[in-house]
C-alpha cells in the first residue's frame, strides 16, 4: 500500500472512529468490516497504550516518598 493512503487511512480512524495512534497502529486487516460504500466497521480486540502510566508512576512517587 503506498505510504500515502497509509496515511489517509491512519488519520481517518482517528478522526472518524475517535481512535488513539497505537489503536490504528495495531489494527489488521482482519480487524476492518468495509463495505463498498458506506460506513464499516473496525473491532479493537486489544488496546495496547501506555498513556498515562508514566504520569501515575511520577504522582505515587510524589505523594508517597
Amino acid at each position: 500500500m503506498d505510504r500515502g493512503l497509509r496515511l489517509v487511512a491512519f488519520f481517518a480512524c482517528m478522526y472518524f472512529a475517535g481512535m488513539r495512534p497505537r489503536e490504528v497502529a495495531w489494527l489488521r486487516t482482519h480487524d476492518c468490516q468495509l463495505p463498498e460504500s458506506g460506513w464499516g466497521r473496525l473491532t479493537l480486540e486489544v488496546n495496547r497504550t501506555d498513556a498515562g502510566k508514566k504520569v501515575d508512576r511520577l504522582w505515587r512517587a510524589a505523594r508517597y516518598p
